[in-house]
């Protein structure tokens, strides 16, 4: 298995990799994940609400725009 960062881009309260996985064993199986990682999140108590939701919004919008490409979502 190969794991290639395609891409990274920045949102101010959060940002998103792209992933591509490649199954060594076979030459076209590949998967592309896309991760996103909220990172403005207080160690004490919650985040922006506006940031959050934009957040969730983001993520929620590449579900529903390829609905085969798996997401990671953390905090």
């Amino acid at each position: 298995m190969q794991v290639k960062t395609e891409s990274t881009e920045s949102m101010g309260a959060f940002t998103v990799t792209k992933f591509v996985l490649k199954n060594s064993q076979e030459s076209d199986a590949t998967k592309v994940v896309r991760h996103f990682r909220f990172t403005n999140w207080p160690d004490k108590g919650i985040p922006d609400v506006k940031e959050f939701a934009h957040f969730i919004r983001s993520a929620d919008k590449a579900r529903l725009e390829s609905p085969k490409s798996p997401i990671v979502v953390h905090c």
